[in-house]
C-alpha cells in the first residue's frame, strides 16, 4: 500500500492501516526497574537530561509496554489508576496508547485522544535522536496493538471524523509537546547505541539528542504544519 506523509505529521490512521517491515534488533542487557517490574536494561546510558525523567531504553520500555498489554481485562482499572499515578506527561508515549485501549474498553470518551497524544510524542521524540536509525522503533511500538482488530477499527473510524477538531483542541492546549519523559526510549534503539555498546564508548547528551534549538525548530514545524492541515479540514 503506497502512503503519502507529511515530513512531520502523521496520522493515526496511516499508521494502523499502512503495511511495515520491521528488522531485528540485538540488545546488551541488564537488570533494572520501571513502573514497578523488573525489566531488562542495556548497560550504556547517556548522561541524564536537565529537567526530563530517564524511563529505560527502547528494550526495556518495550519490555513493559508489552506485560501491560498482556495484563487481564479485569485489571484495566487498575493499570489506568496507576498510570494516572505515575502522571500521563511522565510516562513513555508508547505507554499512552495503551492508556487510550484501557479506556477504549472502560469505554471512556476521551480514549481516542490519548492515541493521538501518544503517536505525535512519539513523532516528535524520534526527530530528537541524533541517530535517524533509531526512529524505526516507533513502527515497533505500534504493531504491538495490530491485533486488536475491534480496537483499530473503531479507532480508524472515529479519527476520520474527528481528528482535526481533536488535533486543534490538542494544540490550543499544548498536549502534544508537553511530554516530561527523556527521549532516551527511543533514541537508544539507532545502531550507534548498538555500537557503542559494543564498543565500550562514553557518549555525551549531543550524541544521542539533538539541542534544546533543533527541538524548538521541530517543535514550531510541527505545530506549523498540523495547524495548517486543521484550517484546511474546515475550509473544505
Amino acid at each position: 500500500m503506497k502512503c503519502v506523509i507529511m515530513k512531520y505529521l502523521r496520522s493515526a490512521i496511516l499508521y494502523l492501516t499502512c503495511a511495515f517491515s520491521v528488522p531485528d534488533a540485538l540488545y546488551a542487557q541488564q537488570d533494572d526497574e520501571f513502573f514497578g517490574k523488573v525489566t531488562r536494561m542495556q548497560p550504556i546510558r547517556p548522561e541524564i537530561e536537565p529537567g526530563r525523567v530517564f524511563v529505560g531504553n527502547d528494550q526495556g520500555v518495550l519490555n513493559e509496554l508489552r506485560r501491560l498489554i498482556a495484563q487481564s481485562d479485569e485489571e484495566t482499572d487498575a493499570i489506568i489508576t496507576q498510570m494516572q499515578a505515575t502522571g500521563i506527561d511522565n510516562l513513555p508515549p508508547p505507554f499512552l496508547l495503551e492508556y487510550s485501549r484501557r479506556k477504549y474498553m472502560r469505554k471512556d470518551e476521551d480514549w481516542a485522544r490519548w492515541y493521538m497524544i501518544g503517536m505525535q510524542r512519539m513523532m516528535f521524540d524520534r526527530l530528537v535522536c541524533v541517530d535517524r536509525s533509531a526512529q524505526q522503533f516507533q513502527t515497533v511500538i505500534v504493531l504491538e496493538f495490530s491485533g486488536f482488530t475491534e480496537f483499530k477499527t473503531d479507532l480508524s473510524k472515529y479519527m476520520q471524523e474527528h481528528q482535526m477538531v481533536m488535533m486543534g483542541d490538542m494544540l490550543d492546549k499544548g498536549e502534544f509537546f508537553s511530554s516530561n519523559v527523556s527521549a532516551w526510549w527511543i533514541c537508544s534503539h539507532g545502531a550507534g547505541h548498538f555500537a557503542a555498546a559494543v564498543s565500550g564508548k562514553s557518549l555525551t547528551l549531543k550524541d544521542w539528542f539533538v539541542g534544546e534549538k533543533k527541538r524548538d525548530e521541530i517543535r514550531k514545524t510541527g505545530e506549523t504544519q498540523m495547524r495548517t492541515a486543521v484550517k484546511r479540514s474546515f475550509a473544505n
